[in-house]
C-alpha cells in the first residue's frame, strides 16, 4: 500500500515538471471510428440528436485538419444528401430523419408531427458549410421566415412549431443564440419580403439574463452559468453590440460597469483540481472492497454536531501541485468540466480577453487529466470519453493557440475556414 502511494506521488510530481503529451493519432481515430462505425449503446438516447452529434464529429475531424484527407468524396456526398433529406418543404432541418412519415402524406393538418428544429437547422447548416456544400439547395427564405415565426414576444426562441402554428419550448439563451446563429449564416444584404426577426427585443432578452453576480443565465432570475454566458456573449457579438474595450459606441448594448463585471464572473470560474490524499484512495479502495457496504462518511451536517466538537475551518491551503491543474466549472462550488473549458475561455476570447486565464494549468487538466486512453475527453477525470467534450476539449485548445488545431471562430464555434466560407456565400456579399 504505502508503495503504491510513493509511486502515485512521484507520478503527479513528475506531471508538474513534463507537462502532459495530447495524443493527436488517437483523437483523429476516436472521431473517426465515432464517424464511420456504430456509436456505443449509450447515445441510444440521443438518437434524436443525430445532426447534433455528427456536428460533434465532423467538427472534431475538422478542428483536427483531417476531415478532407480522411473522408472521401462518395463519403462526404451521401452525408450531405442524409443532411438534406431532413430539409423541411417550409424551411428548417429535422434534427433526425425519425420523425419523417413521407412528403406524400404531409398536410397541413399533420406537419407539426414532424416540424423542424431550430437547433437541428443550425447543426445542419453547419454540417453541410463542414463537408464543403455551398449551401445552394437550402430553402433559405423559407427558413427566415420559420425563425421569425419562432421568436417569442419576449425576444427569446421556441425550439420547434406547434400545431397552432405558434413556438413551443425553447425560450431560454441557448435557443436565442442558435437563432442568432442561423440568421447569421442565412441572412442576404437584400432580403426583400422576408421579415426579420425582432433584434431589439433579442438584444433585451439576453440583457436582462445577465444577474446579480455579472454572469448570465438561461433566462432572467436564474443562476449564472458559463454556458448562457457564452451564448450571450456571442448573440450580442454576432449582432454587432458588444462594447469595445475603449469604452464602446453608441451601438453597445452592456455598460461599461456590466461588462465589467462578467469578465470577473467568467475569469472567477478557473478552479484547481484538488489533489488526491492517501485518506481519499485508501476510501476509494475500500469501496471497491467492500461495495455495498454501509461506512460513515466524513460528511456531516453541522447543526447536528454538539457545540463543544464544532471547530472553525481554519484558512484554505491549497497545495502547489493543485495549481498545476486547473479547469473551469460552469457554476459557483462546482467542480471543473473539460466543456467549461471552451465555454469560459470561449467566453472570454469574444471579447479579446482570453489571455486572463492560465492556459497552463487548463491545458494540463485537459491533456493530463480528462484526455482518454483511447482518444477523445471525458467529462471527468476517469470517466470514458463521449463526442460532446471531446469536441469542446479540441475547441479549447485551439482557443488556448495550440497549433495542432486549426483555429476557431469563437461565435459559431467553428474552425475559421468555415467561418471564412459563412462570409463568402453570396447572398451575405
Amino acid at each position: 500500500m504505502a508503495h503504491h502511494h510513493a509511486q502515485h506521488a512521484s507520478l503527479t510530481a513528475g506531471d508538474a515538471d513534463s507537462p502532459p503529451t495530447f495524443n493527436r493519432e488517437r483523437h483523429v481515430k476516436y472521431h473517426l471510428r465515432c464517424l464511420k462505425t456504430f456509436l456505443p449503446s449509450a447515445y441510444t438516447g440521443n438518437d434524436a440528436n443525430r445532426m447534433m452529434l455528427a456536428y460533434f464529429t465532423l467538427g472534431s475531424l475538422d478542428l483536427l485538419g483531417v476531415l478532407e484527407s480522411s473522408t472521401t468524396p462518395d463519403e462526404r456526398a451521401g452525408f450531405i444528401e442524409w443532411i438534406y433529406s431532413c430539409q423541411l418543404p417550409k424551411g428548417g432541418f429535422r434534427a433526425f430523419p425519425g420523425t419523417d412519415f413521407g412528403v406524400e402524406k404531409r398536410s397541413a393538418d399533420n406537419e407539426s408531427w414532424d416540424p423542424a428544429n431550430l437547433a437541428g437547422t443550425l447543426f445542419a447548416l453547419l454540417n453541410l458549410l463542414m463537408l464543403g456544400d455551398g449551401l445552394e439547395r437550402v430553402k433559405r427564405r423559407e427558413a427566415l421566415g420559420w425563425l421569425r415565426r419562432l421568436q417569442w414576444e419576449d425576444g427569446s426562441f421556441g425550439d420547434v412549431l406547434g400545431s397552432n402554428g405558434k413556438p413551443e419550448s425553447g425560450r431560454d439563451l441557448r435557443y436565442a443564440y442558435i437563432a442568432a446563429s442561423i440568421r447569421h449564416i442565412l441572412k442576404g444584404k437584400a432580403d426583400e419580403g422576408v421579415e426579420d426577426v425582432d433584434v431589439e427585443r433579442l438584444v433585451q432578452f439576453v440583457l436582462s439574463s445577465q444577474t446579480y453576480d455579472g454572469g448570465f443565465a438561461k433566462e432572467p432570475f436564474h443562476e449564472s452559468h458559463a454556458g448562457y454566458s457564452l451564448c450571450g456573449l456571442s448573440i450580442l457579438s454576432l449582432l454587432g453590440r458588444l462594447p469595445s474595450s475603449e469604452g464602446g459606441t453608441t451601438r453597445n448594448a452592456m455598460s461599461q460597469e456590466s461588462f465589467d463585471c462578467h469578465l470577473k464572473w467568467l475569469v472567477s470560474r478557473q478552479t484547481p483540481t484538488p489533489a488526491e490524499t492517501e485518506d481519499e484512495e485508501e476510501e476509494e479502495e475500500e469501496d471497491e472492497e467492500g461495495a455495498g457496504e454501509s461506512r460513515q462518511t466524513g460528511f456531516q451536517v453541522l447543526g447536528a454536531l454538539p457545540a463543544s466538537e464544532y471547530e472553525p475551518a481554519g484558512p484554505l491551503r491549497v497545495n502547489v501541485e493543485e495549481l498545476v491543474s486547473a479547469g473551469f466549472n460552469g457554476r459557483c462550488n462546482k467542480p471543473e468540466d473539460t466543456c467549461y473549458s471552451f465555454w469560459v475561455v470561449g467566453g472570454l476570447d469574444v471579447v479579446g480577453k482570453a489571455n486572463l486565464t492560465d492556459y497552463d494549468a487548463n491545458r494540463h487538466f485537459l491533456v493530463g487529466k480528462t484526455q482518454h486512453m483511447i482518444g477523445g475527453f471525458a467529462k471527468f477525470p476517469k470517466l470514458p470519453p463521449d463526442v460532446m467534450h471531446s469536441f469542446f476539449g479540441l475547441a479549447a485548445l485551439s482557443l488556448m493557440g495550440d497549433n495542432s488545431f486549426k483555429p476557431l471562430a469563437t461565435t459559431l464555434c467553428v474552425s475559421t475556414d468555415i467561418s471564412a466560407r459563412i462570409a463568402g456565400l453570396p447572398w451575405r456579399q
